[in-house]
C-alpha cells in the first residue's frame, strides 16, 4: 500500500530506474537499515535524465506492467464489498485514475520534457 501514496511518483521508479536510456540523478534517501523507493516527500523524489548519445528512447518492454490495472481491480473488489455490506452508499460509484506522462516527467526528468 506504501507504494500506492506516491501513486505518480511510483511510475517515474518502475520507468527510468533501470532504463538503459536514462541515468540516476537522484534517488529517495533510504531510511536506516533498509531500501527506500517511494520519497520522504516531495524535495526527496527520484530524478534521471537521459544518458549522452541517446537519441530515441524507447519504453516497449514485452510484458512489462506499470501495475495500475491490478490496483485498480483489487480497489474495487474492496468498494463492491463495502457497498454490498452498506459502508458505502448504493448510489457511489468508482472512479479510476491514471497519471498523465507529463505529471511523471516535468518533476523527475532532468532536461527532457517541460
Amino acid at each position: 500500500m506504501l507504494d500506492r501514496r506516491f501513486w505518480i511518483l511510483r511510475m517515474a521508479f518502475q520507468v527510468f530506474n533501470g532504463h538503459a536510456a536514462f541515468e540516476t540523478v537522484h534517488r529517495p534517501d533510504a531510511p536506516p537499515g533498509g531500501e527506500r523507493r517511494i520519497p520522504a516527500g516531495l524535495d526527496d523524489v527520484w530524478r534521471f535524465r537521459l544518458r549522452p548519445g541517446n537519441g530515441t528512447v524507447r519504453f516497449d518492454m514485452p510484458g512489462w506492467r506499470l501495475g495500475y490495472a491490478k490496483d485498480a481491480q483489487n480497489s474495487y473488489a474492496i468498494f463492491k464489498a463495502m457497498k454490498r455490506e452498506g459502508k458505502v452508499p448504493a448510489n457511489t460509484r468508482f472512479q479510476v485514475s491514471l497519471p498523465a506522462v507529463n505529471s511523471v516527467c516535468v518533476r523527475i526528468v532532468v532536461g527532457i520534457c517541460l
